[in-house]
C-alpha cells in the first residue's frame, strides 16, 4: 500500500513529511538518507537495504527515533535485549534536519 505521507516520530516531536515533496533517498547497508523539500531525513542502523527498497516504493508510513537505553540498565542486559526485526534490521539513529536555515538536529539519538 503507498502512503501519502511518511510520519518521522522523535522523542520531542513528530513531523509529518508529505510524499509529493520527496525528491531522493541514497544509502548503505547502514545509512539512509531520505530528501524532501523541507527536510533531510538520516536513518542509521544494520540492515537497511530493505527500507531503501520500501522508501523508494513509498511503502513506509512511519518511522520511529529509538528510545535510549535506561541507563541504569546493566551493558551486558542491553546487549542480550538489542532492538532487532526478523530481519536482523535494527535502528541506531534518527535524525531529521530542515533542509534551508540552520543545520540544528531536531532530535537524535546515537547508541554507542
Amino acid at each position: 500500500m503507498i502512503s501519502t505521507s511518511l510520519e518521522i516520530v522523535l522523542l520531542k516531536k513528530t513531523l509529518i513529511l508529505h510524499w509529493d515533496q520527496f525528491i531522493y533517498e541514497e544509502g548503505s547497508d547502514d545509512e539512509i538518507r531520505i530528501v524532501f523539500g523541507t527536510h533531510d531525513v538520516i536513518v542509521r542502523g544494520a540492515g537497511r537495504p530493505a527500507l531503501l527498497a520500501d522508501i523508494s516504493a513509498q511503502h513506509v508510513a512511519s518511522i520511529h527515533q529509538p528510545t535510549p537505553p535506561d541507563p541504569t540498565v546493566s551493558q551486558a542486559r542491553r546487549r542480550g535485549s538489542s532492538a532487532k526485526s526478523k530481519s536482523g534490521e535494527s535502528m541506531r539513529l534518527l535524525e531529521c534536519e530542515p533542509v534551508a536555515g540552520s543545520k540544528m538536529r531536531v532530535g537524535s539519538y546515537d547508541a554507542k
